[in-house]
């Protein structure tokens, strides 16, 4: 509630000046007989106390002061203020994943956009409608539009989507639209606080897979399959194992209400290429029922450093059981081509090796970008995989500065230019630092073998993806060689996708099947074949914050009080009037 007359408070002097009268209001004489002096000084205290009793028992004083109270609050010109209907609604309709469900038959998709077209026909034909469509991502699809029916046409085609949805931008909907959050419905299998929610959920009957790691041992290929009952009751749960699509075994467990817990699997063979799992229970959602992994076969990586002088860089590959080092001067390389990473220190060959592996450039002298040198600079680390984990605690003494090119990803930057930054050439990974790691208190400090295997890790990545298991609509990045002619990947479902072996960065997006997908590669007259898979996207449990957002320029209306006020100011009134009336009355009587 808000005043639009501040000298109304003046009104308050009637409730003082009530109080006064009746304060001072004259008494009845009484006689008073004379009696000892302990009798006069009670009758004194007796009478003091009177006052006030007398004050809390009129019914007539107190009906005066709310009268009083209610004239000031009249002269206030009290209101509430309000915003005025807007006509405008958010329509958001939920189609990640767990709304593929089937506790509401055929699924709580088709609900939700059976209720959202049936709310969007009963608003009135001048609301402003905004479409907002939950998946990956957040789309808002339309806004404030005003043709009903193509806002239940579109509806109406929403597709469910298998990844799930990011809570906590549905927040932000209402401030992104700027249109109050009251004026958001939410159609969906979630609860969200502050907002209209149509919900679309009667069950939580549904098993899932969490999880699926494999770890080689000598008798074999250990398997942990993690499974989570999503039920308010436990449940037996069959799961079995398939690999490279030939049953393995099936295991039963009993599994307590919103748990979860490991199955182990053993004995599976070492040249394995495909472990798949699967939960035989029927539930309320299949779809995150089984879940991929591949088994990766990792050899020793072959790696040639070539360096007049570089005792740390050979110090650390030479301790990596993982790496099979080969040391060489530059006057001594000729060509080498047989290996999976180069380190070249202080020059770049001539001739690169003539396979697309992988090269780290340490201060290279004659890199076509670099500008110049600089002591002690001050720094920055960059967001890239090298840097996971690394302090920015370290020194540099001397270092090389390379110009930013758009191909570049910063590895460590100074203002606008570079000081160590990755690259791609010819589907080549390439590292440059323009530093000597001797220039550098890193040696001396944690942050030596941390940056050392991230870069190993980042430049010795043999696979054709960047990692062998994804999300469901996460983009590949793709690293074919350079001497591939002819590639395509085979999708779970069959469709054969040709990809462009001509680009640097291959990117594949195609990823909205679960399952295998297979990369056929034409290298010279070999067909190379290697695999990733797509799983269900774990949910992430996202907890909400307050929705709650307020239209700063909604238009805004008084709803004056005033009318009822001065209502209850003569109803008070009348009341008064009768009581004093009939007081009169009695007085009377009385006299006769």
């Amino acid at each position: 509630m808000k005043i639009s007359q501040i000298w109304g408070l003046a009104g308050l002097i009637g409730v003082f000046y009530i109080v006064f009268l009746y304060l001072l209001r004259p008494k009845k004489e009484t006689l008073i007989i004379p009696s000892t002096y302990l009798w006069t000084q009670i009758s004194e205290e007796l009478a003091s106390k009177m006052k006030i009793e007398k004050l809390r028992k009129s019914i007539l004083f107190f009906l005066d002061i709310l009268i009083a109270l209610l004239i000031c609050i009249f002269l206030l010109g009290l209101y509430i203020q309000q915003t005025q209907n807007s006509a405008e609604k958010i329509i958001v309709i939920d189609a990640g994943f767990s709304m593929n469900s089937t506790d509401i038959t055929p699924s709580r998709l088709e609900k939700a956009k059976l209720l959202a077209k049936d709310y969007v026909t009963k608003l009135k034909d001048d609301t402003k409608i905004s479409l907002v469509v939950l998946q990956k991502n957040t789309n808002i699809i339309y806004k404030n539009e005003e043709n009903k029916n193509l806002v239940i046409n579109t509806i109406e085609n929403i597709k469910p989507c298998l990844s799930q949805t990011k809570l906590n931008d549905i927040k932000k909907i209402p401030k992104n639209l700027n249109i109050s959050s009251k004026d958001m419905v939410y159609f969906g299998d979630k609860y969200l606080k502050n907002i209209e929610c149509k919900l679309t959920k009667t069950s939580d009957d549904n098993l899932s897979i969490n999880n699926l790691a494999t770890k080689k041992t000598d008798k074999g290929i250990f398997t942990a399959v993690t499974i989570k009952n999503e039920d308010h009751k436990a449940k037996n749960v069959e799961v079995s194992l398939y690999t490279d699509d030939l049953y393995l075994e099936t295991k039963e467990i009993n599994l307590a209400k919103k748990t979860a817990k490991h199955i182990i699997f053993e004995g599976i063979g070492q040249d394995t290429k495909i472990i798949k799992a699967v939960i035989e229970n029927k539930d309320i959602n299949q779809l995150d029922n089984t879940r991929y992994t591949i088994n990766e076969t990792h050899q020793k990586l072959k790696t040639a450093i070539v360096s007049d002088n570089s005792f740390f860089e050979e110090k650390f590959l030479s301790i990596r059981k993982d790496i099979e080092l080969f040391k060489t001067k530059p006057q001594e390389y000729v060509g080498l081509d047989d290996f999976d990473l180069y380190v070249f220190v202080n020059f770049i060959p001539e001739n690169l090796p003539k396979n697309n592996s992988s090269i780290l450039y340490i201060n290279p002298k004659e890199h076509a970008n670099k500008i110049g040198y600089i002591e002690n600079p001050a720094f920055k680390i960059a967001k890239h995989p090298i840097t996971n984990y690394l302090n920015d605690d370290f020194n540099i003494g001397v270092s090389s500065v390379y110009e930013k090119n758009s191909q570049f990803e910063p590895i460590i930057t100074l203002e606008n230019d570079l000081l160590a930054f990755s690259t791609v050439e010819n589907n080549r990974k390439i590292v440059v630092l323009g530093f000597e790691f001797n220039y550098t208190d890193l040696p001396v400090s944690p942050n030596f073998p941390i940056i050392m295997n991230n870069i190993i890790s980042f430049l010795a990545n043999s696979r054709v993806t960047d990692k062998p298991e994804y999300d469901v609509l996460d983009i590949v990045k793709l690293n074919l060689k350079a001497e591939t002619t002819k590639a395509y990947i085979k999708t779970p479902t069959g469709k054969d996708i040709t990809l462009d072996t001509k680009q640097d960065n291959i990117s594949f997006n195609s990823t909205a099947e679960l399952g295998v997908y297979e990369i056929n590669e034409k290298v010279g007259e070999t067909d190379k074949k290697s695999y990733f898979v797509v799983n269900t996207q774990l949910d992430s449990d996202e907890l909400l914050d307050d929705i709650s957002y307020t239209n700063k320029n909604a238009t805004l209306t008084k709803l004056s009080i005033d009318k009822w006020i001065a209502i209850l100011i003569l109803i008070l009134l009348t009341i008064e009037i009768l009581i004093r009336h009939k007081h009169n009355l009695l007085k009377k009587k009385n006299k006769i």
